[in-house]
């Protein structure tokens, strides 16, 4: 062993997960107009713990929040009201680095297949539910 290899620490391991959320909020249609809709957003939660805490949920609400005036920030008067989280799945243990990685075949294909029509996605998905090249 060499004593760059020994002095290295191994990287920082977190939880992952995926968290979905429908948010309401309201903006101005016209002048004195308010009108309300909802969108459905979802984001990354990294945590140090396999549990899921309330403080993870409202990071989770943080988040998704963020995410949706990112997308829709320009609309006049924007306001959140509420955000729901309907979903929580876990994504694993694992380094940052490992969470990143893309899949092989995606890293090499020139474009990502995109599936229009239920005939495409049927062709696309073995029997498992696997998608297949």
């Amino acid at each position: 062993m060499n004593e760059a290899t020994e002095n290295e620490q191994p990287a920082q391991k977190f939880f992952y997960f995926l968290v979905t959320g429908n948010l309401l909020f309201s903006f101005e249609r016209a002048e004195g107009e308010e009108d309300v809709s909802t969108t459905i957003q979802s984001c990354i939660v990294r945590s140090d713990r396999e549990e899921f805490p309330v403080k993870n949920m409202v990071r989770g609400q943080r988040n998704l929040q963020a995410i949706a005036y990112q997308k829709i920030g320009d609309i006049p008067k924007l306001a959140i009201r509420d955000v729901v989280i309907t979903n929580i799945c876990p994504l694993g243990w694992m380094t940052e680095d490992d969470f990143q990685q893309l899949p092989e075949e995606i890293v090499q294909a020139s474009q990502p297949q995109v599936l229009r029509t239920a005939e495409d996605l049927k062709n696309a998905v073995n029997g498992d539910g696997i998608v297949v090249e």
